[in-house]
């Protein structure tokens, strides 16, 4: 754009979003020194290392199971469908921190997407769309999984949600479903959020309500699929649904 107060903002918000992810970068190395990348972290380090060699995505570090050795295919515990992409991130860079390094960017690629978005839909106003980036930031739940948690691939929606969000100011209705459908591959428990974000579309977005509405019912679908079809499918023996206690109520 040739609007001189938007390359102003522009640079303003870039440099916030570099400097946080700087300093996430150096927390990093603190954790990596004082051994505290977190059980999670070994095991996705342990799976990426695998998928790299091309040796299937499987694993023998089981956070909920620590009395088993043998192998476990990694879609026993969720339905991870994008786990190719860390077998790319660690041929890039093998190493563990790579995996919390996919988890920084996508944070402060987020929060520049969340300025822009507060740009474009709050009358251009470089201060109120640079506080809520700052918001954005530090957040708590947000500043703690880039600081504090272990690497999971739900880390990665702070990029993805406000993608769909930006894509939705195109008035397409089929761009904002490619990061929904990043979503649902990430993890079957965040399929929901995809879900109900197509029925806020479907809200919002009169013209189109039966194409969000019939897609939102469709990630909901996919999550009780996965549930009860698709992770029993490669659970062996011995090993249990780890988290089904969050759906007891849904039987």
């Amino acid at each position: 754009m040739n609007n001189p107060q938007f390359r102003r903002f522009l640079l303003g918000l870039s440099l916030l979003c570099l400097v946080w992810l700087a300093f996430c970068l150096w927390v990093d190395q603190v954790r990596w020194n004082t051994w505290e990348i977190g059980i999670d972290t070994a095991a996705w380090g342990q799976l990426a290392h695998q998928g790299s060699q091309e040796n299937g995505w499987i694993f023998t570090c089981y956070p909920d199971v620590p009395d088993r050795t043998d192998s476990r295919s990694i879609l026993s515990v969720h339905s991870y469908w994008l786990t190719p992409l860390l077998g790319i991130l660690y041929r890039i860079w093998p190493h563990p921190l790579v995996l919390f390094a996919s988890v920084h960017v996508a944070h402060a690629f987020g929060a520049l997407l969340i300025g822009l978005l507060v740009w474009r839909m709050g009358k251009e106003d470089p201060w109120l769309a640079l506080g809520a980036t700052v918001v954005f930031l530090l957040y708590p739940p947000h500043a703690l999984a880039q600081t504090r948690y272990d690497f999971a691939f739900r880390h990665w929606t702070l990029f993805l949600i406000p993608l769909a969000g930006v894509l939705t100011l195109s008035k397409h209705r089929f761009r904002p479903l490619l990061p929904l459908f990043l979503l649902a591959a990430a993890e079957e428990n965040i399929s929901l959020v995809a879900g109900f974000i197509c029925f806020a579309l479907a809200w919002k977005w009169q013209g189109h309500r039966r194409w969000f509405t019939g897609w939102g019912l469709f990630f909901c679908a996919y999550t009780v699929f996965a549930i009860k079809i698709g992770i029993p499918f490669f659970l062996e023996k011995g090993f249990q649904l780890h988290f089904a206690g969050r759906y007891s109520h849904l039987g």
